[in-house]
This record gives C-alpha cells, structure tokens and sequence, in this order.
C-alpha cells in the first residue's frame, strides 16, 4: 500500500505552504494586466464584451485560486477543466478586441470575424461558469490535502522506474512506426501505446524529485528528440502532449520549489506562441503534413525565422485557442440555424451505448456529432475537422437554458469524479495520481467537446488506468 504519511505535504518545502503563490501570482499579476486593456483598450463597439469577458476571467482566477489552496488532487479537475475555457475564449476576446479587432476565420462560404456577435458569447459562457463553478463550491470534496507528493513508499519507488520505461517505450515505438508510416498490425499497435500511455509522463512529473538522474537525462533528450521529428511533420499536438502533461504533473502534484514553478510558468507563457508559429513552418512551406519527404521538410524547418518573422505569434496562437465551431453555433443559432430538437430519451440512449459500445460496433451519432457544423459552412471531415465546443454544444438545444442546465450536469459529474480520487489518494498516492493522470488530457480538451464524448473519454480513461496501476504495481 502506498499511502502518504498525514501532514507531509510541505515537509520537503516550507515554501509549499497554503498559498500557492507560484500559481496565485501568475494569475493575479495576469488580471491586474487585463484591467487597463479592459477599461482603455478596445474601441467602442467592443467595450460591453470586454468587460463580459473580463468577468468571465476573473470567475475562472477565483475559482481555480479558491480550488489550487486546497492542495488536494480533486481540486485538480476544475483547474484542468477551466484552462482552455479561461484562454479560449474570455483571455482571447479581449487580446481580439484591443489589438486585433479585424481578425477573422474562414469558412466555406465566407469569413466571419472572431469578434462578430461576441457579447452572446461571452453572456453563454458566463452562464455556464456560473452554473459549474457554484455546483463545484458546493459539492466538490474537500478533505485532507494530499499535494505535493513528498514521502512515497516502497511500491511507489519500485514503480517509478516501470513508468519510465513504458513511458520510453510508448513514445519511441509510436515515433518510430510514424517516422517510417507503418500500416496494419504495427502502425496499428503505436498508435495504440501512444493513445492509451502518453499520461504517463504527468506522473514522471508527479514523481520527478525521485526519478534517478541518469533516467531524467534520458526522459529530457526522449521527449525534446520525439517532439523535433513530430514538429518536424507538423504534428504539434503529438510534439506537445508529452511535455505539457510532464510539466503539468511536475507543477501541480511535484514537492519542487515554488520558486522553480513560477519560472516554469513565465517560460512556458514566452515559448508557447513562439513555438506554435514554428512548429507550423513545414506546413507553410509545403503545403502538407505528415513524414512523407522527410528530409525536404527538415530543410524547410530551418527557415522557421521567415515564417516566424512573417506571423503574429500571439494572433497565432489565440487564434488556435479560439473555438470556432463553437463561436459560430453560439452566435448564428438560432437566427440562421434553427435549435436542434431535443429528446431526453435519445439523448440518453445515445449517451448510454456511446460509453458502453465500442465505435466499431455501433456508432450512431446526432448529438455527439460534429457533423452539424456543416450547417454553418464549416468543413467536416475524415481528414478535417473543427470541434463544437462544450458551451456551443449545449446552445444547440435552445440558448441559455440549456447551457445553464449543462453547467449543472458537468459540474456534478466532475463533482463524482471527485470523490473518486479523493477515495483513491486515502488509499495509495500513487494511485490517485494513476487515476488523475489518465483524465488530465480529457479534462483540458473538453472545452472543445460536448458533453457526451468528454464523459466517454473520463470513465474510459478511468477504466484503463486503474488497470496501469496494478499492472505496474505487479512488474
């Protein structure tokens, strides 16, 4: 049994204590920034939804300031889950409305600007924050902090080094059956280690005061060499996701210094745009992703200081943070796209064999589908797509109504997962962090989807890494 000793979570740092200045100063010194743009910046006909916006930030900082000084691992979710929403949307509007108000996307039929009906926007999501974050104040458990790991047990050190070599040998054999476009039973076989392993580096990060020195040598060259070659074919998701899920276990579950957070934290906020600009060069350049022409597209990857000398990094990248789907339900339905009619019992049945059924075996979709995007002129496909949006995905069923239902229902799910980690860290640490582990990725992405497949994606992450956990407890 891995259980940690009762009051050790400041014992390696006293600077550990409850308040979290590493996270709590970022934020605030973010939302002292904002208070002139929002009062000074944007022209006339965007001020109302600067300020909207500016509300929706500060309900996001509170709550995840609120939940971070709980040091427990359940108090993880809401923070996770409101990363994407906060920057998305309220932190992109305004960024939008004061230096680029003319920024627009295209769909098939036209381009639609970023700012165009922007107020109802930010009025849906404030409903949803309000309903999900007062649901969380109430219910969430609470319980005694557990966070950061500090002492961990025999089990705990026999493990780690099984993580590490999963870990190793997930992204290696998933980059190299990449590399050399491997098909059927190989290719097959990456892309599944790849899919169910690539959370393993958040508890790496967890555990990373007591990963040998020789093992973080190698993790570092690991993780930077396989997010060159996926840079390389413009897979920056694939290049990202390794090292943002380490860094997120490494801030949030990690006994190293506060100090050491925050720089973390600033480095990451400098580099993140950059590197979104860069790692988009052999796109540009060749008009195509994927390995096939490697070495040309390593050659067209060294003239990343043209395109980079060419794009607005941060246009770049809260452009890309910008759920655009979901803006163009929000904002366009129902006066050009009619409400989706909506049966409690369909929704349910498609709910319950979407969780229950592999996809393989039974996927039909209606409201699970991205497929409704056409309606609004936006490109879906097998080899495109753009997602809905947790809040547009609620809209469709007629407004404010139901986001404000929605925010209810998302928040007492996430309420039930938070029992369960909460019962899974009193009875080992490590699996607390298995089971958070396996969720981080699902809980960041779900602004991006509806309710549905973000339920799908939690349970299932759930199911598979409460198996990781004995199985690596076993080798």
């Amino acid at each position: 049994m891995d259980n940690f000793p009762d009051q050790t979570w400041g014992d390696y740092d006293k600077s550990q204590g409850p308040s979290a200045r590493w996270y709590v100063i970022p934020v605030a010194i973010a939302i002292v920034l904002f208070i002139p743009c929002v009062f000074f910046g944007p022209g006339p006909g965007h001020r109302l939804v600067v300020f909207v916006a500016f509300v929706n930030c500060l309900l996001i900082a509170g709550a995840s300031i609120f939940f971070i000084r709980t040091h427990t691992l359940q108090g993880l979710i809401p923070i996770l889950f409101l990363i994407w929403f906060g920057l998305g949307w309220p932190v992109a509007s305004i960024i939008f409305a004061v230096w680029y108000p003319e920024i627009f996307y295209t769909t098939m039929a036209a381009k639609s600007y970023h700012l165009e009906g922007n107020l109802r926007l930010q009025t849906a999501l404030l409903t949803f924050l309000i309903a999900y974050i007062t649901i969380l104040m109430f219910f969430m458990p609470r319980g005694e902090r557990n966070l950061p790991i500090v002492n961990v047990s025999a089990p705990s050190q026999r493990a780690i080094p099984v993580v590490v070599l999963l870990t190793a040998f997930a992204l290696f054999f998933f980059t190299v059956t990449s590399l050399f476009q491997a098909s059927g039973l190989i290719g097959y076989f990456g892309h599944g280690f790849f899919k169910y392993f690539n959370a393993l580096p958040f508890i790496i990060g967890a555990y990373w005061i007591h990963v040998t020195k020789k093992s973080r040598i190698f993790l570092c060259i690991l993780f930077l060499g396989c997010g060159y070659i996926f840079t390389i074919a413009n897979a920056r998701g694939m290049a990202i996701a390794p090292i943002a899920l380490f860094f997120l276990g490494l801030l949030f579950c990690s006994a190293i210094k506060q100090r050491t957070k925050f720089i973390m934290i600033i480095t990451v906020a400098l580099l993140f745009p950059a590197y979104l600009v860069i790692g988009n060069t052999t796109r540009l350049l060749t008009n195509e992703i994927g390995f096939s022409d490697f070495a040309y597209r390593v050659q067209a990857l060294g003239r990343w200081r043209e395109v980079y000398q060419q794009s607005d990094s941060v246009a770049s990248t809260f452009g890309r943070l910008f759920s655009t789907g979901g803006h163009s339900i929000v904002t366009r339905t129902p006066e050009e796209v009619p409400y989706m009619e909506f049966s409690l019992g369909k929704y349910t049945m498609e709910f319950v064999t979407k969780i229950l059924i592999p996809g393989r075996l039974y996927n039909i979709s209606y409201y699970s589908s991205s497929i409704t995007l056409r309606d609004y002129d936006i490109r879906v496909s097998e080899e495109t797509s753009v997602e809905l949006s947790m809040v547009g995905a609620f809209w469709r069923y007629g407004g404010y109504f139901p986001v404000l239902i929605g925010g209810v229902i998302v928040g007492l799910f996430h309420t039930g997962l938070g029992y369960l980690l909460r019962g899974a860290m009193r009875k080992s640490a490590l699996r607390g962090i298995f089971f958070l582990a396996g969720i981080t990725y699902h809980l960041i992405w779900a602004q991006n989807l509806n309710f549905i497949l973000h339920a799908k994606n939690l349970l299932w992450s759930f199911v598979i890494y409460a198996l990781l956990y004995h199985i690596v407890l076993k080798l």
